[in-house]
């Protein structure tokens, strides 16, 4: 299974990164989590990419790092490492 990186996006948003290369199945990880995060009453948008996902919050300020830590805990901990230096 691949690696993951997650961090913050600005001061609204949190990514999730899968290493290279890009595949098909790790794509379609990204297809599913986009899905199970559309309709979630704390996200405001989810933003699918090739090997990433961007979810925008309703309320960073009170969430961001507990997002950070599901997507760490939806990838496996040991593979989703993650920075609290967030990227502007």
């Amino acid at each position: 299974m691949q690696r993951a990186r997650c961090y913050l996006l600005g001061e609204t948003a949190v990514v999730l990164e899968l290493e290279p290369p890009v595949t098909l199945e790790s794509q379609k990880r990204i297809w599913g989590l986009t899905q199970r995060l559309t309709d979630r009453e704390e996200v405001v948008e989810v933003i699918p990419g090739m090997n990433n996902i961007t979810v925008v919050l309703r309320h960073p300020q009170e969430m961001a790092w507990e997002a950070i830590d599901k997507f760490a805990a939806l990838v496996g901990r040991e593979r989703c490492a993650w920075s609290r230096n967030p990227v502007r």
